[in-house]
């Protein structure tokens, strides 16, 4: 029984989604195709159901009344359609209770958000990289998750809720004036009171609520965001920072729930001083009427019992109504993000991609530094091409300009900073100058003349300073990294030279959380030089104790792949 309703509703429908409209009603209502007839039904057994209850009440009234008037024997003889019809409402009851529970629960509730969830996802999918460049994808993930649940609660509460609420309060006031019009009046005088506290309450709490949704998304992003990049924040051992920037989008948020609870605080006195002043006057006008002789007990009775019924009814409806204008205020939210166009789409005339067979080939590919090189055409004449891809990136394919950049990069732009930071270090007890070289600066490495000496460089540099700033306070500390799993060093395997990719396999990769967990470790001692990485730096040691044995190793390696200085392609 259970699987027939969760079945009705497609919850990953195969066709693409179209992109929303940017209006809020509009949008509510594109996100309702496919499950429009079921909440009709809702719609339907929700208005059902609240005039049945609201009967039940005004039937027990009148049966008290027949149970005080008429005679044991006479009751079904001058009552019997009224007992009919009450025993029927009462029957119908659990069937429009249990459709309506099989329908909302089982077809709607889990399906409708998950569906839109999945409709969500896909338009995601299909934005440009410069949309998530301007967005937190922890934002993104956040809304897409949010405006759906925010969707379905929207729609059920206007289809079940209020319906319920509305039918059943007019069915109540009509089944009290039944009795006699003036218990009505109470009731009616409640409701116009009713809706003037909801009237001042719920657009301050929309607004707030609106603001708070977006906090709420600002915030999980924020930290959504840390946890996504956690390598870069353990990298340069920004936690603090992070932890900081989280707790300004907390403390935000926070601001937000505190005028949302002094609203509630400030209803829920208002709503309890109503509901006193409606009981004492249905009260008090019912028993009047009673002593008069104008109604029954049963009047008495039923007034009273639908005004505690309200009681606890009034309070659950203000949440809702709360709480439909919070969802609003997160559909709001949500809808500039969901709603906007793909920049980047297929053309008209584009065809499905059909790969007939699969291969990857390499040509014309390699890497280098170099800018220019000098090469002789046909008519003997010197000309400058620009074709660094088709050379290798050893030293006689270099140019001068080319050393001269790596140099500016790699050795003076340590050197420029240092020299702009010195005046403030010497004012700091505890300063730290940490220059981040390269292994390469401790060793030659076939192919990369300019990079390696220019690391050498900055190994002198900060040897120098070491000497120089240890009496004014100043700790040296140096950083020899081999290299790592990246990105960069990814695009350097595609590129080497065969004499390159043999000679750097005498130092193996280390991760990046090597690297991280060593430098952090060497940042709290002493030390003036730091290879992280157990492996580079026994590599380091060998090549600063043992460099006749280390140059051996490297030559046999060069000299087993030795291909030289051509200008062919790699």
């Amino acid at each position: 029984m259970f699987q027939v309703f969760e079945k009705l509703v497609s919850t990953y429908p195969a066709e693409v989604p179209a992109v929303p409209p940017k209006s809020l009603w509009s949008f509510l209502w594109s996100c309702t195709k496919g499950l429009r007839p079921y909440m009709a039904a809702v719609t339907v057994t929700a208005g059902v159901i609240g005039l049945i209850e609201a009967l039940l009440f005004a039937m027990m009234g009148k049966l008290v009344d027949w149970l005080a008037k008429t005679e044991p024997a006479q009751l079904w003889d001058k009552h019997a359609g009224g007992l009919i019809l009450l025993f029927s409402l009462l029957a119908i009851s659990p069937i429009m209770v249990s459709a309506f529970a099989f329908v909302k629960h089982q077809t709607i509730m889990g399906n409708f958000p998950m569906r839109l969830r999945w409709n969500f996802h896909r338009m995601m999918l299909g934005q440009s990289m410069s949309f998530y460049q301007n967005e937190f994808a922890g934002r993104v993930a956040t809304k897409v998750m949010q405006t759906a649940l925010a969707v379905r609660d929207v729609w059920m509460i206007l289809a079940d809720v209020m319906v319920f609420v509305i039918i059943y309060f007019v069915t109540m006031v009509i089944g009290a004036g039944g009795f006699d019009w003036r218990i009505a009046l109470p009731f009616i005088a409640w409701v116009i009171a009713y809706g003037g506290a909801c009237w001042y309450f719920v657009p301050r709490l929309a607004k707030i609520s609106q603001a708070q949704a977006d906090a709420r998304s600002l915030m999980t992003g924020r930290i959504t965001d840390a946890y996504t990049n956690i390598a870069t924040v353990k990298l340069f051992s920004h936690a603090q920072r992070e932890a900081g920037y989280a707790k300004n989008a907390m403390q935000e948020f926070m601001s937000t729930v505190y005028k949302q609870w002094r609203y509630i605080t400030a209803y829920d006195m208002a709503h309890h001083v109503l509901i006193i002043l409606l009981t004492m006057s249905t009260v008090g006008v019912t028993i009047w009427l009673w002593s008069d002789g104008a109604v029954g007990v049963g009047a008495v009775a039923a007034a009273t019992a639908m005004t505690l019924r309200l009681n606890g009814m009034s309070n659950w409806i203000m949440w809702e109504l709360a709480g439909l204008f919070e969802h609003i205020g997160t559909v709001r939210d949500g809808l500039d993000t969901l709603s906007k166009q793909q920049t980047v789409v297929d053309a008209p005339t584009a065809k499905p991609l059909t790969v007939t067979r699969g291969e990857i080939r390499f040509e014309n590919v390699t890497f280098s530094y170099a800018q220019d090189r000098r090469e002789k055409s046909a008519g003997d004449a010197t000309t400058e091409v620009a074709r660094p891809q088709t050379l290798k990136p050893i030293f006689e394919n270099l140019s001068l300009t080319t050393h001269r950049q790596v140099m500016d990069t790699n050795y003076f732009g340590a050197l420029n900073t240092v020299q702009a930071a010195l005046p403030h270090l010497k004012r700091s007890r505890k300063a730290r100058i940490i220059n981040i070289a390269s292994i390469a600066g401790l060793t030659g490495v076939f192919g990369y003349s300019a990079y390696c000496a220019s690391k050498h460089a900055l190994v002198g540099l900060s040897e120098v300073l070491r000497y120089e700033l240890a009496p004014q306070g100043i700790t040296v500390q140096l950083v020899c990294p081999p290299e790592f799993d990246s990105p960069m060093v990814d695009a350097l395997d595609r590129t080497r030279t065969p004499e390159n990719r043999e000679h750097t396999l005498t130092i193996p990769k280390v991760s990046v959380d090597a690297i991280v967990n060593d430098v952090m470790r060497a940042f709290n001692g002493r030390d003036f030089l730091v290879v992280p990485g157990r492996l580079a730096h026994l590599s380091a040691i060998g090549l600063r104790h043992f460099p006749a044995v280390s140059r051996l190793i490297g030559d046999l390696r060069i000299r087993k792949a030795y291909v030289g200085p051509n200008t062919d392609p790699i």
